[in-house]
């Protein structure tokens, strides 16, 4: 079994310029200083070892998604499309909506999400991110959500347990009150 590292390069105030995978990082930066024209804006190198290369890669995918490098072009997030059913504000007719999803703009910057009936409109959430209150559109709207991102449950719709550790273990907020 052969160690894989995942690397981070940061630049000036910690932002997060280019995430990778290799055996020997520090070799694989020469190829970077050799190649990439933002080698120079590189302040320090963070690395996180992984017992495997499968291991590193998934961890690659991961970290590109949710943390949004600036100079990464494999793995980069590309804008959503996506669709969910919402109940109509007589809460027997199912309607179909598509919300047009903005890219998530990285971790921390907190987007903000809803999951309810049409008239369940949290301050601040736009109408694109809101979900209606059928199960399938409640998981879509937990799947999209990224690190710092928070989703307003409407009360007395049921967020099962798995559903909040989930949300917690991906550092989601759930505000159900």
């Amino acid at each position: 079994m052969t160690k894989s590292a995942l690397y981070r390069f940061y630049g000036e105030s910690d932002v997060l310029l280019y995430v990778g995978i290799s055996q020997c990082p520090f070799t694989r930066s020469k190829s970077h200083e050799a190649n990439a024209s933002w080698y120079g804006d590189i302040r320090f190198m963070e690395v996180e070892w992984h017992d495997t290369r499968e291991d590193a890669a998934r961890a690659e995918r991961v970290a590109i998604d949710r943390e949004r490098p600036q100079h990464n072009v494999v793995y980069r997030h590309e804008p959503r499309y996506l669709a969910a059913s919402m109940l109509s504000p007589k809460r027997d007719v199912v309607v179909d909506a598509v919300p047009k999803m903005a890219p998530m703009q990285g971790p921390m910057l907190g987007n903000s999400y809803s999951v309810g009936w049409p008239d369940f409109q949290p301050e601040g959430v736009p109408k694109s991110h809101m979900f209606g209150a059928d199960l399938a559109s409640m998981l879509l709207a937990f799947k999209i959500c990224r690190r710092g991102d928070i989703i307003y449950v409407e009360p007395g719709i049921p967020v099962t347990d798995r559903m909040m550790e989930d949300a917690v273990l991906e550092g989601i907020h759930v505000v159900t009150s």
